[in-house]
């Protein structure tokens, strides 16, 4: 708004300097504004006094021609001065008129009309007569509302009063949610998972009560010293100590932080008991893994634990961070993720306005998928678990006729309920420290030379090569190409030996020479067929592929010709050749059936039936007969292996090298394996299905480092077959005993 000061008409006080304030021409809101004061002595007059709102809300009094001493620029710096907003800006010339300004605030405003209108120099008399007149002059009196001003403010107190009625009657709901929002908070429950069961029905994997134990700094006070009263019931490591209080420090002090993930039951209710003692300190009951079978399936199954930083940005769901959330961690857990995972639940919970839960509202629990039953045999992977105590090897077992897989164990292993609450240091360092590898899922991430196990390939190649199985050779215990000599496994040799012989005594010579005849590239090409160098489609993680090489892969590995002695070395399972256990137990299963089987863990899967090996049925039957020999003919190698009550069992040994043998070792006598150390000792290795007739079972072993086949591998298969046909044969029994006769009629 602008205002104007002007000369005011004579009156009582015309000598003094009368003048009017007035709205002027440009006021910004155009209100009409009069007002009437004692005016201020001035030299030249009073020309103008103009106040206006500019930027920064600032009113601009300008006093022209007027005396520097006067009333008027007097009681403007004194009020300018007083509030602290004189800003001095440089005069302008217009003429003989200087001009000064002085700008003041907007909060200014009123106090500087009230200084120019009222205050006179108290320097003069006529400033002291003004100032008691003004003084003794009674209040002007208040006029009366309009009825203007009155119909405006009732037609207010009415749209007021309307307002108010609409927000109780029609917005009731959507304020209260609103502010119900700013007091309740959802906390996702994680989510629990599908129960795991063998294929009888006996649990794997279980959700049970975990017992965790937290605490709240906030309540806690000084850390180290709620350690020291908790330390009588439930010691706290210096590790783990360090470890509470670096949580404690990356995040809100009434946030709980984890001292235990899963206590047992008597340390619970001894915390439980005494927690008046303990302030700060918070037991927590929820759900966590179990794993009642421990290590026996512990590669199988895995474990969960929390998820990685990457899980958790690449999953972009809130239920990642939600304390207590887990993941699958190795084996069927984390391969079935999606699959065993259920759905969250909901926790409604008053907190205050720091986020901290005052109290529990509501919970809505989550949805647990439907378990998941596994092709798996619990008692019989408990067996073969126990019977390879204290070696480092491998077994998996097949159903021959249908791919399932009834038993996939590693030993050593490690307990997966370990994992779950967070292994120690220690425990850690003793798994990974082992030259044993208990972590490693050797059936399906170890990779060996197949050994003699892979001959039966390459007599299967010959034989669909056009090879006639009577073709023999003599064996002298050397073979000779060119100026390097090859050695078989026997020093005085076998004789002479064809096919059928060459199997089941595992004669080296006969399949250098027959390697030689058909080629690398038919050996390699059988031997995929067999289902050597594939993964399989199964629930588990990290598979290897092995190694089936030919001279297009040495081309493109190391950039040089596939050599006549390289064919010589894969005709008995060694070079470049690398197998895992399981496609070892896949080529003698397909072996047993002649169907191209794919392996399975999962019951009630739709799967096709498998086709058949596109493989002469009459070679098949050939390296089954062969196979037979081994075990239940003189001079087989694997005849420590016969099965009880008469069942024959078809099978082949091999034993994988792993160092290097120096002629001059051969001429002072190869040492050994007993004479070495573990490391250099050679790998066991057996493969084998029963009956040979009607084939059931088919089964894999390698032992890590275990010498000879025929001594450590070959008895542990024989036991396994042992266990399941006397099974097989109770189970039988059971069922064909007649039923008991019912109890007679009492005669009363």
């Amino acid at each position: 708004m602008r205002l104007s000061l002007e000369r005011a008409p004579a009156g009582p006080y015309a000598a003094a300097g009368r003048f009017r304030l007035r709205a002027g021409a440009g006021c910004l809101d155009g209100d009409a504004v009069r007002a009437e004061r004692d005016a201020v002595p001035c030299a030249g007059g009073v020309r103008r006094v103009a106040v206006c709102r500019v930027r920064r809300a600032a009113v601009h009094l300008r006093l022209g021609g007027c005396d520097p001493g006067s009333g008027a620029v007097r009681g403007a710096e004194l009020v300018a001065a007083a509030t602290g907003e004189l800003h001095p800006r440089p005069a302008a010339v217009s003429g003989a008129d200087p001009v000064e300004r002085a700008c003041l605030s907007a909060g200014c405003r009123a106090v500087c009309a009230h200084a120019a209108l009222g205050y006179r120099s108290l320097d003069t008399a006529a400033g002291r007569q003004l100032t008691d007149a003004n003084r003794s002059r009674p209040p002007a009196p208040v006029p009366p509302p309009r009825p203007a001003d009155r119909r405006c403010a009732g037609a207010f107190g009415l749209a007021l009063a309307g307002r108010l009625a609409y927000l109780s009657l029609f917005k009731t709901d959507e304020y209260t949610l609103l502010a119900e929002d700013n007091r309740v908070a959802l906390r996702l429950i994680p989510p629990s998972r599908a129960v795991i069961y063998d294929r009888t029905g006996k649990p794997l994997a279980l959700n049970r009560n975990a017992f965790r134990l937290t605490m709240i700094p906030e309540e806690a006070g000084d850390i180290d010293a709620a350690l020291d009263r908790l330390a009588a019931i439930y010691p706290v490591t210096d590790e783990e100590r360090l470890r509470i209080k670096r949580a404690a420090a990356r995040q809100a002090s009434f946030q709980p932080v984890e001292i235990a993930a899963d206590l047992d039951w008597d340390a619970f209710s001894a915390i439980s008991v005494r927690l008046p003692e303990l302030p700060g300190i918070q037991p927590v009951q929820l759900f966590t893994r179990s794993y009642p079978e421990g290590a026996a399936f512990a590669h199988l199954l895995g474990y969960i634990g929390p998820p990685s930083e990457a899980q958790v940005e690449a999953a972009d769901d809130p239920v990642f961070r939600a304390p207590g959330f887990a993941v699958g961690k190795g084996g069927i857990e984390q391969s079935l993720e999606t699959r065993l995972r259920g759905t969250a639940g909901v926790a409604k919970v008053e907190v205050n306005a720091r986020g901290r839960i005052i109290r529990d509202l509501e919970r809505i629990d989550g949805k647990i998928p439907p378990p998941l039953t596994l092709t798996i045999d619990r008692d019989l992977q408990r067996f073969v678990q126990d019977r390879l105590a204290g070696e480092s090897a491998s077994v998996i077992v097949f159903d021959a006729p249908t791919g399932e897989i009834l038993a996939l164990a590693a030993v050593p292993g490690f307990d997966p309920n370990s994992f779950i609450g967070g292994i120690s240091t220690a425990e850690w360092r003793a798994l990974t420290g082992d030259e044993r590898h208990p972590l490693l899922n050797k059936p399906v991430q170890g990779q060996y030379p197949p050994g003699s196990t892979f001959k039966m390939a390459v007599a299967l190649a010959a034989l669909e090569a056009g090879v006639p199985p009577e073709d023999s050779v003599v064996c002298t215990g050397r073979y000779q190409l060119g100026s390097h000599t090859f050695h078989c496994w026997r020093r005085r040799g076998h004789g002479r030996v064809d096919m059928a012989s060459g199997i089941y005594s595992s004669c080296d010579t006969y399949f250098y020479a027959t390697g030689r005849r058909i080629g690398a590239d038919a050996i390699a090409a059988m031997a995929r067929k067999l289902g050597l160098g594939e993964t399989f489609d199964l629930p588990i993680p990290s598979q290897k592929s092995g190694l089936v090489p030919d001279a297009a892969w040495k081309r493109r590995r190391y950039n040089a010709a596939w050599q006549t002695g390289d064919t010589v070395n894969y005709a008995i399972g060694q070079g470049y050749l690398l197998t895992t256990p399981l496609q070892l137990g896949v080529m003698v299963a397909r072996l047993a059936s002649g169907l191209a089987l794919q392996p399975h863990l999962v019951r009630d899967e739709a799967r096709p039936p498998p086709a058949p090996l596109d493989l002469n049925p009459g070679h098949l039957a050939f390296v089954r007969n062969a196979m037979a020999d081994v075990v239940n003919r003189g001079g087989g190698t694997a005849r420590a292996a016969r099965l009880q009550g008469g069942i024959l069992m078809a099978g082949k040994t091999g034993t994988a090298q792993v160092r290097r043998i120096t002629m001059a070792e051969r001429r002072a006598g190869v040492r050994r394996n007993e004479d070495l150390p573990w490391k250099q000792r050679d790998h066991a290795l057996f493969v084998c299905f029963a009956p040979v007739d009607q084939p059931r079972y088919a089964c894999a072993v390698i032992v890590d480092h275990g010498g000879s086949g025929s001594k450590a591998a070959a008895p542990v298969a024989r036991d396994i077959m042992n266990f399941l046909f006397a099974r097989d044969s109770a189970a039988l029994a059971d069922a064909q005993a007649p039923d008991a006769p019912d109890a007679p009629e009492s005669p009363l």
